[in-house]
């Protein structure tokens, strides 16, 4: 399970909410070594950005997902890396929902 803040758009200003994500039937996860310009050791909150499939910048080839999975990447910004996996389920809810 992963803890989030995931910012949610206000017409003046962004917000941050509490959300949970419990990914399940994980079938392989590839984190990416740290690129240029990383910022490691940041005692604060990292951003990412997350897709579907396989990112056109990733420079890691990834094993063949099975056709039960879904592929997913989160990008760290702080890391300039990904985080790849793929996994039969995931959900997402509001945390104190």
């Amino acid at each position: 399970m992963l803890g989030l803040d995931v910012m949610v758009n206000d017409e003046r200003k962004p917000k941050y909410r509490e959300g949970i994500l419990r990914i399940m039937g994980i079938d392989f996860l590839v984190i990416d070594p740290p690129g240029p310009n990383a910022m490691l050791g940041l005692s604060r909150p990292s951003r990412i950005d997350t897709g579907s499939g396989q990112p056109s910048t990733s420079i890691i080839p990834l094993p063949t997902a099975p056709s039960s999975c879904f592929l997913q990447w989160f990008f760290v910004n702080d890391w300039n890396a990904f985080i790849r996996l793929a996994a039969q389920e995931a959900e997402f809810r509001w945390a104190g929902a």
